[in-house]
């Protein structure tokens, strides 16, 4: 009698691999602001537009150089009004960085810049008092006991021949103004800061375009520019007809031999048509900056909610031309294969006058 063959049986029921699928919407954990000029404004735009999404609630360091140190000490401390950011493009006047100081000019060889830097300080200290009182005596280690959050501001030391970055770890004791206007100090146009030690400090810009090589989350941290070729690395070769230009080709080349890794997030604003050191600009011009930043993030933001939208199926990726798929969801590791650049601004974007918290504040700028 032949001997009846057992039948398989399977142990368990076979399952297909699951396809790749979002768990939740990417929300950075660090934010850098990029150097600029008056397109400062344009990034404080950036940041009103992220606080209007809820972009910001996992966001535990913020990075600065100079003017993106201003976006960068907002979000340090708390400015939970996309109204309150909209102001401050409508009320703070530049004007008097246009003004060269008499004294400057006539002993240039010892003050070494054309407007002293204490102009500087007083706008930002101002602008900040009008969101809370004495926020502009503050230092990092006070802001520290505040809110579980890290700020991190780069500025150049003239005296070490280095960058450096001032934190609640390196600098404590120092205020955080001191710092800003240390990394705003554009050289030879602004005098530079100095420190009680003695050393000499001016734009953050001259050793780094963004922070960016003291980020601690590289994967998870979104970078705020003011053009997507210098951080692609392709380079931007325009005329040099203007002192905005003339600066930013001399800083080029002092960062021209160092190492740039492309961030995974980005957001470019690519403006043209007003010069970084433009700080004459009409208030008009200023809440034009301001709203092109607030449509830059909105754009961004639109397009990483619909690249990470939680849905039983794969996502349809929801990328710019030049991007592949994978690119779009490879949020966890480097890597320094070119991504896309910022999409272009949707027409349906909020009124950044009507969101926020509504918090106010009287300007008397």
């Amino acid at each position: 009698m032949a001997r009846e063959k057992p039948q398989w049986k399977p142990t368990e029921l076979w399952k297909p691999t699951e396809l790749w699928k979002p768990t939740e919407l990417w929300k950075p954990t660090g934010v850098s602001f990029s150097s600029g000029g008056i397109h400062g404004n344009a990034m404080t735009g950036v940041l009103a537009n992220l606080v209007d999404n809820d972009m910001l609630g996992a966001v535990t360091d913020w990075y600065g150089c100079s003017c993106g140190t201003i976006p960068a000490l907002a979000g340090a401390v708390g400015v939970d009004s996309s109204a309150w950011l909209r102001d401050t493009a409508l009320c703070v006047n530049f004007n008097s960085l246009t003004m060269l100081s008499d004294t400057c000019i006539t002993d240039v060889t010892q003050r070494w810049g054309l407007i002293p830097n204490q102009r500087l300080l007083d706008i930002f200290g101002k602008m900040f008092d009008t969101w809370e009182a004495g926020l502009s005596t503050i230092t990092f280690a006070e802001l520290a006991a505040r809110r579980p959050v890290r700020l991190h501001i780069i500025a150049t030391n003239i005296t070490r021949r280095c960058q450096v970055v001032f934190n609640v770890a390196n600098s404590p004791h120092m205020r955080v103004i001191d710092a800003v206007v240390a990394s705003c100090a554009v050289p030879l146009y602004f005098t530079p800061w100095t420190a009680p030690s003695g050393e000499i400090f001016c734009d953050g810009a001259m050793s780094e375009y963004y922070p960016w090589r003291c980020v601690t989350d590289k994967a998870r941290t979104l970078v705020v520019a003011g053009y997507d070729t210098l951080i692609s690395g392709e380079g931007r070769f325009d005329p040099v007809t203007s002192l905005n230009d003339y600066m930013c080709s001399l800083i080029r080349m002092l960062q021209k031999n160092k190492s740039v890794v492309r961030p995974l997030n980005w957001i470019a604003l690519n403006i043209t048509a007003i010069d970084g050191l433009d700080f004459a600009i009409p208030t008009e011009d200023r809440i034009a900056l301001f709203n092109q930043g607030y449509r830059a993030a909105e754009a961004w933001t639109k397009f990483t909610t619909c690249s990470h939208r939680k849905t039983d199926e794969v996502p349809q990726p929801c990328v710019h031309p030049r991007t592949s798929p994978s690119l779009a969801h490879s949020r966890t590791k480097t890597s320094d294969i070119p991504l896309p650049r910022t999409p272009a601004p949707c027409q349906d974007s909020r009124d950044p006058q009507c969101t926020g918290s509504g918090r106010g504040r009287r300007w008397s700028l």
